[in-house]
């Protein structure tokens, strides 16, 4: 078997046609691409296939970056790229004889894929690779694909020292695309501003509405009627200013009518819940308001939506319950039910009465709260109601100018500039994070620490994994390390955000990515960085299945259900807990962060 070390550099050796700067260059030599790629294949020692999923523009590259790795290998390797395009990834691996080499995977495939014996381990492969260097990669991607499963008496787990079985594609964090066009129609002034560059005068917000007595000296905005209206797009909006910015955007005709617009439109509760130290499920959790009124398997898991219990604000370096914890942590769950399982003790008391633990942030179930009160018809309305919304694409109607705010993920950059093309401007921003303020406008501090939640958002990832039926795994390494060496994540580089967020940091804060103008490609790089590094992954990808969320997201969102106005929260929780409980009772596997 051939062993392969250092990838080969390839980019001068390459013919004229071969060497190309973007889709354009390809389609004028394909066929003779496809005549050489052909001879290629019929002379090489080893054959392999990739199997993945890709839209057009990402067809283009993979397709250029198969043929430049083929021309690289020239007798010894060839890939054959095999696009599944019906979402058969995993019926594929399963197959033996049949299954692909090399695969591209969706993160919500990729626990089933290793819980069904699909994929080989890496870490050898990592080990000895002289090319892959995982510290710089996003290392919340890198944790996402380790994983070893679990079964009834040995919980599994994910992250840390778990084996690694496949290697991040990419980052796709979750921000929130706004129409520029409208924010100017309503006099919306936006600047772009680092919270720690703002100068003297700027407030700490995310939106904000000045007046002539506390507007800085050198600001020259837009005033609309008695105030200007200020959206920075390096900060994120707390919960209100998400509120009041939308409301300046939101029509609703009583008669539902078809052109009636909103200020904002998100499917995920996760910003609100985990700015605030809460989730969606928790270890041990108990139906009970602590776990002295009764308690969960430690292994075990327990839907935490309805923890009505506040979370705690570290505002001075401290440990707690063998923990440390610096100043503007947040309290895990285990070490907060410590805490309220031990207030009385002194040591815990005294944390609590001098504010060193800060208990006054929102419990899990008042962020949820907060979250489904944007689109509820009892709510503030700046968004529709999930019944009002069946079978519609939530990118048509931001592209279709009827949404000024929309939460998405990264790779919708390529659709939603396509919609938006020729129309109007977007760019995108921060989802919303947890902040008090001070009747000044500035930050509320407890012990000199600021009285702010986690910047928190979700993101998708693809991944490259390698067969465990492959008989070439070796040759199939080859091949993935060549898809993350610096000439491949470059050549994405110039699409900008239209591709996501390389998966190399080094690539993502080069200059040819930060700099990229690409139609379909947001501008503001640096909110999209910071969300790469802080980006965690939705429920569904929590454990190594998803049908637990079956139980209640349906009820959640159905006609007659909580959004729609119909059911309280009250009466949703007590038909839903039991049997979300049961359908968690026989997942072991824990998630990250545990």
């Amino acid at each position: 078997m051939m062993k392969f070390g250092k990838i080969k550099r390839i980019l001068t050796v390459l013919l004229a046609c071969v060497i190309v700067v973007g889709a354009t260059a390809l389609a004028a030599c394909k066929s003779e691409e496809e005549r050489q790629d052909e001879g290629r294949r019929e002379q090489a020692k080893v054959r392999l296939t990739f199997l993945t999923q890709t839209n057009k523009l990402n067809e283009d590259r993979l397709q250029q970056t198969v043929y430049n790795f083929n021309a690289a290998y020239e007798g010894e390797i060839h890939v054959t790229l095999v696009e599944d395009l019906g979402g058969t990834a995993l019926t594929q691996l399963g197959t033996e004889g049949e299954a692909p080499d090399i695969v591209s995977l969706d993160e919500r495939s990729f626990k089933t894929a290793v819980d069904s014996l699909y994929l080989a381990p890496l870490d050898d492969y990592i080990e000895s690779s002289e090319t892959i260097d995982i510290d710089d990669m996003w290392l919340n991607a890198v944790e996402r694909f380790r994983y070893d499963s679990g079964n009834a008496t040995t919980p599994g787990k994910s992250g840390g020292d778990a084996t690694q079985y496949a290697m991040p594609a990419d980052s796709n964090p979750v921000m929130i695309y706004y129409n520029i066009d409208w924010f100017k129609e309503k006099g919306v002034n936006i600047i772009s501003i680092a919270e720690e560059d703002l100068p003297a005068g700027y407030l700490p917000h995310g939106y904000y509405e000045y007046t002539d007595t506390n507007k800085p000296a050198d600001a020259d905005w837009v005033k609309t009627g008695s105030v200007y209206r200020v959206f920075n797009n390096q900060i994120p909006m707390n919960w209100e200013e998400l509120m009041q910015l939308g409301k300046i955007f939101t029509n609703i005709i009583k008669d539902k009518d078809a052109n009636n617009k909103y200020g904002f439109m998100s499917e995920w509760w996760f910003s609100w819940g985990w700015s605030v130290g809460g989730d969606c499920i928790q270890l041990g959790f108990t139906d009970g308001v602590n776990s002295k009124e009764g308690s969960v398997s430690p292994n075990k898991y327990g839907l935490s939506l309805n923890d009505q219990n506040k979370n705690i604000l570290v505002t001075k370096n401290t440990t707690v319950n063998g923990t440390p914890y610096s100043a503007g942590d947040i309290l895990s769950y285990k070490d907060r039910t410590y805490v309220e399982d031990n207030a009385s003790e002194s040591a815990i008391k005294a944390l609590l009465d001098d504010n060193t633990l800060y208990d006054e942030l929102p419990s899990m179930r008042e962020a949820f709260e907060t979250f489904l009160n944007i689109s509820m018809e009892n709510g503030t309305r700046v968004a529709p109601k999930p019944s009002e919304l069946s079978g519609t694409d939530y990118n048509a109607m931001f592209g279709n100018e009827q949404i000024a705010m929309l939460a998405q993920t990264t790779v919708a950059s390529y659709t939603l500039g396509d919609y938006a093309e020729g129309y109007f401007e977007w760019d995108v921003a921060p989802m919303p994070q947890y902040r008090v303020y001070n009747d000044d406008g500035s930050l509320k501090e407890v012990n000199d620490t600021p009285v702010v939640g986690k910047q928190a958002t979700h993101s998708t990832l693809s991944c490259y994994a390698i067969s465990s039926y492959s008989k070439n795994k070796e040759e199939a390494w080859a091949f993935i390390e060549y898809l993350l060496s610096d000439d491949v994540q470059s050549m994405s580089a110039e699409f900008g955000s239209a591709m996501g967020v390389p998966a190399l940091k080094s690539i993502a804060t080069s200059e040819e990515w930060l700099n990229s103008t690409a139609n379909h490609s947001a501008n503001n790089k640096a909110a999209l960085l910071a969300a790469s590094d802080y980006s965690r992954a939705g429920d569904w990808s929590y454990l190594e299945t998803d049908q637990w969320i079956n139980q209640w997201q349906g009820r959640l969102n159905e006609a007659g259900g909580v959004r729609d106005g119909k059911t309280t929260l009250d009466t949703f929780f007590s038909e839903v807990t039991g049997r979300t409980n049961n359908a968690l009772a026989s997942l072991y596997a824990r998630k990250i962060g545990d």
